[in-house]
């Protein structure tokens, strides 16, 4: 996927375009078992890990440090002798990009090929969902397709925990990663479904602290034993129906 990946972007910033035929059928077919063998220490993952942190450094600009606080386990450099080997071909495909063929930046990509994207910008917030009330208090995606939880904020340092870190879009989406959004289809359970850009059960409204779903005008709120997320009547005298999306800094500035 990540080859898949790299090659789309790889179009997109340096002249080209992929398009979409409508009734298509795009499919990947993979082998039941690798032809290859992976002798370097930690295997088939290692070397996925090597190529993922190889693509955000050559391609994702100042969103690559996104792309390593959502994914700790990705080294930002390989140790002992892939050291070497991974910052020359860094370096090579850099020139390449910057110099040779003179690609546009990740930006351009976001805005022009990835329009749905769930990367943060200047119009978003990327943090944490903090219950008012319960300051320890955050919200948790579990699985897509589960109810969100509301579970013991862990701290962000150099990563982030994953299932915690959410980003609030421009269309008011609830994103928590490029797959789902917060959703309540029967107006009082609270999901982590697959984002759909017309949905407006995945369409919410922040007002004066409090989480409001367009849909229902019901407002996000804590379960009865305070371990899931809800939705119920407006209540400005309901202290634990106000939350706070803290931001966190995401990125690496690049002049």
């Amino acid at each position: 996927m990540v080859f898949a990946f790299h090659l789309l972007q790889q179009l997109w910033q340096c002249g080209g375009r992929v398009l979409i035929q409508p009734c298509s059928h795009v499919g990947h077919l993979f082998r039941s078992a690798s032809p290859y063998t992976f002798p370097r220490e930690g295997g088939v993952g290692s070397v996925l890990q090597q190529n993922f942190a190889r693509v955000a450094e050559v391609w994702m600009d100042q969103w690559k440090e996104f792309f390593y606080k959502l994914n700790p386990g990705e080294p930002r450099s390989p140790v002992g002798s892939d050291l070497g080997i991974h910052h020359v071909l860094s370096s090579i495909k850099h020139h390449l990009r910057e110099s040779v063929l003179k690609c546009r930046g990740f930006e351009y990509f976001l805005k022009e090929a990835w329009d749905e994207h769930f990367m943060p910008n200047a119009s978003r917030i990327v943090g944490q969902i903090v219950n008012a009330h319960f300051p320890s208090r955050c919200l948790q995606r579990v699985a897509p397709n589960d109810e969100v939880q509301v579970a013991d904020c862990v701290q962000p340092g150099k990563m982030w925990y994953p299932p915690q870190i959410f980003i609030g879009t421009e269309k008011g989406m609830i994103r928590g990663d490029e797959a789902t959004c917060l959703d309540s289809p029967d107006e009082r359970r609270v999901f982590a479904a697959t984002c759909i850009a017309q949905n407006v059960n995945q369409q919410w409204k922040m007002k004066n602290g409090m989480f409001v779903h367009s849909a229902s005008s019901l407002c996000l709120d804590l379960s009865s034993t305070n371990k899931k997320a809800v939705l119920r009547s407006c209540d400005v005298s309901v202290q634990q129906q106000y939350w706070t999306f803290q931001s966190l800094p995401w990125e690496v500035r690049v002049d």
